[in-house]
């Protein structure tokens, strides 16, 4: 199940979080430093996004 959150809400949890953008080989990439549940939420995310 999908719980609906607002922009908010998600940036709050996911986005203002410790993090470097790197770029290694060419290809940007955020490092984030973040607990194992987290991690979990921002893949979760992501792939929802992908899916769109």
């Amino acid at each position: 199940m999908f719980v609906l959150r607002s922009l908010g809400t998600i940036r709050d949890q996911l986005v203002r979080r410790a993090g470097a953008l790197t770029r290694p080989q060419g290809k940007h990439c955020l490092k984030v430093a973040a607990p194992a549940p987290a991690r979990a939420e921002f893949n979760e995310l992501l792939e929802h996004l992908q899916a769109a």
